[in-house]
């Protein structure tokens, strides 16, 4: 008999994220030959979104022309935003509070936004970061991050202040993504103690007064087949990452650093997975 023509492809169950942020990870596509292999990396893609418990399924009688209707019966998380505030302490920052929100669902889009804020007598941090993982309605990812931190040390205070631009792409070959990030940093140290003497030779403190910026361009190429990128019990996750900063117009800081790493996930016995990583 010849194969089964897709003919609707219907979800059900979303009641918070919109059917377009579900549909644009399906491989099934109507009019198109039913594929087992298509459906089972649907699944795959739709999981890890990360907004749903389970995704099931299921298929209707093919009619006399061998069309089927294919249905996704979803299962939505409740709540997936993530709000965290508490007191610490350590050595070095002293009493701390602080309060964190995340949210990789907003509006129902798939947009992720995070942010952070640490308040101390020794210790200022500000963190947000926004993600658009469809950017014009493509597989092209896009970010900004911002952040702040001031920080009181035993004889002066670092200040870092810094803004990052992302954006990735999906790769000719499978599972694999282009990325470029341009970062700009300003780090500064301040308010050095007058009971602090520089050493006779060697590195100061009052070297850095001036401030330091640094513009780095980083460019990655990662491929991720991990079946469940959460809690992955099978596949492959592999980074390669290039960090380059020049001394151009207002930057002062010059550095090259190239990283890889890789992890491989392999299914031994019942729900136990080895895990094998090199850096």
């Amino acid at each position: 008999s010849s194969p089964a023509t897709i003919n609707r492809v219907i979800i059900t169950g979303n009641y918070s994220t919109r059917e377009n942020v579900i549909r644009r990870e399906l491989r099934t596509i109507p009019g198109e030959i039913f594929r087992r292999s298509d459906v089972i990396r649907s699944l795959r893609e739709v999981f890890n979104l990360g907004f749903f418990d389970n995704v099931e399924p299921l298929t209707g009688v093919p009619d006399d022309s061998g069309r089927i209707d294919l249905i996704y019966k979803l299962t939505e998380k409740e709540g997936v935003a993530t709000v965290g505030a508490g007191i610490s302490y350590s050595a070095q920052d002293k009493l701390t509070g602080y309060f964190e929100l995340s949210h990789p669902n907003m509006w129902g889009k798939g947009q992720r936004l995070y942010t952070k804020i640490e308040l101390g007598g020794r210790l200022t941090n500000f963190q947000i970061g926004y993600t658009e993982p469809w950017l014009f309605s493509t597989r092209t990812s896009a970010g900004l991050d911002l952040y702040y931190t001031n920080r009181f040390w035993d004889y002066y205070t670092k200040r870092d202040i810094g803004l990052a631009g992302r954006v990735s792409f999906p790769f000719y070959l499978d599972y694999t993504r282009l990325g470029y990030t341009l970062r700009a940093e300003r780090t500064r140290i301040l308010d050095i103690a007058s009971s602090y003497t520089p050493p006779s030779s060697g590195y100061s403190l009052f070297n850095d007064t001036i401030p330091k910026w640094t513009v780095s361009n980083s460019f990655t190429l990662t491929r991720d087949s991990r079946d469940f990128i959460f809690n992955p019990t099978s596949g492959s996750y592999m980074a390669l990452r290039a960090d380059i900063a020049k001394k151009f117009l207002f930057a002062n800081i010059d550095y090259n650093r190239i990283t890889f790493e890789a992890r491989t996930y392999l299914p031994i016995y019942w729900k136990f997975v080895l895990m094998a990583r090199i850096k």
